[in-house]
């Protein structure tokens, strides 16, 4: 049934007009019904939008009225709940833009995001964080404070720390990255810290004794990462760190064969 404006039903509906049952059927077509489209308002979940029968759209957005496809559409994955927002892509087919799993995950051009947010492209920011560690100071009195939880297997932290004190002239920072792995022990086993060594980058405006160190602590296969100011900075200073992760399987599982190396190749749309 051809769809009908509304000057259009006006017309068959006007004083002294004899409504046929199409004409009936056309002012019925135009209304919203509950059960037949899928969507209706309650209070308790505000707008409710339900799929069509075996179709997964939810919602289709045209450039004009009489547009043969929509430029971006919403709707669930084939096989999973999640929710994909699509574009159409120079060749005229639907690409995935964003998706929304139910566990939580957020993908960027990635159909199927892995991690939490999982980007396929460039990421732009003007800056960064690191939010490892649930403390981000220590306090700058020139004796070493853990800086991370108790460690154990394999682990790649990047560390950017900070101190001074504003009008004496005593200002250092640090950048380092320090990796370990189950923390090998012994004097001639790990021969001056050759197996985790930590490399670091430093910046100081004084004196060479305000620099900031890093270094592992710990006992057969645990341990933790450290912070200290070369020298006690006075009350009420502190060194501000913060710490990123950069490797995430400690025991290295995903290098076993069961699990095919923790390696999967992904297209574009994956």
């Amino acid at each position: 049934m051809a769809r009908k404006g509304r000057d259009t039903l006006k017309l068959f509906f006007q004083r002294g007009a004899l409504p046929s049952a199409d004409h009936f059927g056309d002012f019925i077509d135009s209304t919203v019904n509950q059960v037949d489209d899928g969507f209706k308002k309650t209070a308790e979940h505000g707008l409710e939008i339900s799929s069509l029968g075996t179709f997964d759209s939810l919602i289709s957005f045209f450039r004009e009225n009489r547009s043969p496809q929509a430029l971006w559409s919403i709707g669930y994955d084939e096989e999973r709940d999640k929710l994909l927002f699509r574009k159409l892509d120079d060749a005229g087919q639907p690409l995935t833009v964003l998706s929304l799993t139910p566990d939580g995950k957020v993908g960027v051009n990635r159909k199927d995001p892995v991690h939490e947010l999982d980007v396929d492209g460039f990421v732009s920011a003007k800056g960064r964080i690191g939010t490892a560690s649930a403390e981000l100071a220590v306090p700058a009195d020139g004796r070493w404070h853990d800086v991370t939880e108790t460690l154990t297997g394999c682990h790649a932290l990047e560390v950017i720390a900070g101190v001074g004190k504003p009008k004496t002239g005593r200002y250092a920072m640090l950048h380092g990255v320090a990796m370990n792995a189950y923390n090998p022990a012994g004097i001639l086993f790990n021969l001056f810290r050759r197996k985790n060594r930590i490399r670091a980058q430093h910046a100081y405006y004084s004196s060479r004794r305000d620099r900031l160190q890093l270094r592992w602590r710990g006992h057969n296969r645990e341990f933790r990462l450290q912070l200290r100011s070369g020298c006690d900075f006075g009350e009420g200073c502190f060194v501000r760190y913060y710490i990123t992760r950069l490797w995430f399987d400690a025991a290295m599982a995903g290098s076993s064969a069961e699990a095919g190396g923790g390696i999967r190749s992904r297209s574009k749309d994956d």
